[in-house]
C-alpha cells in the first residue's frame, strides 16, 4: 500500500506542474475546468496531509497559487 501511495503521489505532483502555470492559471483557460483542477489538487493535498505524507514545497506552492 505504501508503495502505491508514493507512486500516485508522484503522479499527482507531476500533473499539477503540467496543469498549472506559475501564476496559478490553468493552461485550458476555462473557468469550469480551472475549478475542477483546483478541487482535484486540493483533495490530493488534504489526503497527503491526512496520511502524514507532507506534499513537496513545489506542489504546495502550485496549490496555493
Amino acid at each position: 500500500m505504501v508503495h502505491k501511495r508514493g507512486f500516485y503521489r508522484r503522479q499527482i505532483e507531476t500533473a499539477i506542474l503540467q496543469q498549472v502555470y506559475e501564476d496559478g492559471g490553468d493552461y485550458e483557460a476555462s473557468t469550469g475546468y480551472h475549478v475542477l483542477v483546483t478541487q482535484m489538487f486540493a483533495v490530493a493535498m488534504l489526503l497527503m496531509r491526512a496520511g502524514n505524507d507532507a506534499p513537496t514545497p513545489r506542489f504546495r506552492r502550485s496549490c496555493e497559487a
